[in-house]
């Protein structure tokens, strides 16, 4: 018997597997508007293949996709701790919780792209929220109070002992490796869960998500655009997302087969770069008055590399939303072609990071892009038209050029300046002489 059960199985019995599946599949109706109800997605191979490290968790699974995985189990005691933390603070059960979750089971597990056997059985699936919820809402606690106190915080601030290893003050060398773990796609909880523990613990009475947003405030320096109070997210990542967007543009969308040209040759043509002085923060808000473009990118620089891929990915996955962020990373992937462009929009900062940021990102995007980004292009590259006329352009060119060898330098102005004082004089004087020789009472 048991030589006989290594024998593989004959083709025609793949065959007949095969179609029972499939007549499985067309006998169970789909159910509506399956697709339209999930937020929270799996990261597609081609984009793993590309660069896996940025969309899996490093310390902390949240969720059951990666649930159990051994390299991140160490932390699953941590979890506890935070639950029964939790529970102790907010004087209320396990039971409590549950309850206010349970009538809104149906909605959170259809909120998964997949979901195995196992996390169906709806308590299994109740506890795992509840215990990953806890935890996550520890844990933005716990980088607010880093982030206000920048140390550990004072004994009792927060109900765990000084020396604990991650809620305490040594925990700060990990925060924010956990911090972005929770923003990471495959690692989301529906925010009506973090919503609901809220409620549950009583720590808030009006708006949850206003709550929510403020310990993003530490994650990105972005203020919550007031047009958007009374919308309600499907999870962190996505908040994060609107922190960086803002207000969609509501614009004629153009395709992304349009031209863009460097920073250097729009700014050779008389195009002023306004990156460090814009107010705004939201990609939403680029746009170009006369000849000057407004650029909100100092963003790039507050948020690291794994959240930018993420918060991308869903913007991709997720039915309904425009595409802002991809339409961003191929406007500054046009205008900043070398480290020279870098230096004219941002004279301040290291440019090695933010380029390869930009790089990354643009191999992901091999599809149509349509956004109000583009129109502006079209400005641009009109401006960039009429401004290159033949003596414009020489007129232009020289200019810069004189501005680039000349002007950078304060020693260089006063050494061209002196050269062209002696140039005046030297000229006033040969036109003294030869007046004097013909008129000698002069």
């Amino acid at each position: 018997m048991a030589l006989e059960s290594t024998i593989p199985p004959r083709k025609s019995d793949h065959l007949r597997i095969e179609m029972g599946q499939l007549e499985r599949i067309l006998n169970t109706p789909e159910p509506a508007n399956r697709w339209d109800r999930c937020s929270i997605y799996r990261v597609p191979p081609h984009l793993l293949q590309r660069n896996e490290k940025v969309y899996k968790p490093s310390l902390v699974s949240i969720g059951p996709y990666h649930h159990g995985q051994a390299e991140l189990k160490p932390m699953d005691e941590h979890k506890l701790r935070a639950l029964r933390q939790f529970l102790n603070r907010s004087k209320r059960t396990l039971n409590d919780m549950k309850r206010s979750l349970r009538e809104d089971v149906v909605q959170l597990m259809d909120s998964y792209e997949e979901l195995d056997e196992d996390w169906k059985v709806e308590e299994k699936f109740l506890e795992l929220m509840i215990l990953d919820g806890c935890f996550v809402l520890e844990i933005l606690r716990l980088y607010e109070i880093h982030s206000i106190w920048g140390q550990s915080p004072p004994f009792g601030y927060n109900d765990y002992s000084p020396g604990d290893p991650i809620y305490g003050g040594r925990g700060k060398s990990i925060i924010l490796t956990l911090v972005e773990d929770i923003l990471l796609l495959e690692n989301q909880l529906p925010f009506l869960v973090l919503e609901r523990l809220l409620v549950v613990e009583d720590m808030i009475k009006d708006d949850p998500v206003m709550y929510t947003e403020n310990f993003l405030n530490y994650v990105v320096d972005n203020h919550r655009s007031e047009e958007r109070r009374g919308y309600k997210p499907p999870h962190l990542l996505d908040l994060l997302r609107m922190r960086l967007v803002g207000t969609s543009c509501n614009g004629s969308l153009v395709g992304s087969g349009i031209e863009i040209k460097s920073a250097t040759i729009y700014n050779k043509a008389g195009i002023i770069f306004n990156t460090e002085k814009f107010p705004s923060k939201f990609l939403a808000d680029v746009k170009i008055e006369n000849n000057v473009l407004k650029l909100p990118v100092s963003i790039l620089f507050s948020v690291n590399e794994a959240p930018w891929f993420n918060a991308w990915a869903y913007e991709v996955l997720h039915n309904g939303l425009t595409q802002d962020l991809s339409a961003y990373i191929l406007l500054m992937d046009g205008l900043l072609q070398s480290t020279e462009d870098f230096r004219l929009l941002y004279p301040n900062f290291d440019d090695e990071k933010i380029l390869n940021l930009v790089r990354s990102l643009k191999k992901n995007i091999n599809f149509t892009v349509f956004h109000d980004f583009f129109g502006v292009t079209m400005d641009l590259n009109e401006f960039h038209r009429k401004s290159t006329k033949k003596w414009k352009r020489r007129a232009r060119e020289w200019s810069f050029k004189l501005k680039e060898s000349y002007f950078k330098n304060p020693w260089t102005v006063l050494s061209l300046t002196g050269a062209l004082l002696l140039i005046v004089l030297s000229i006033w004087q040969a036109v003294y002489a030869t007046l004097s020789y013909y008129k000698p009472g002069m």
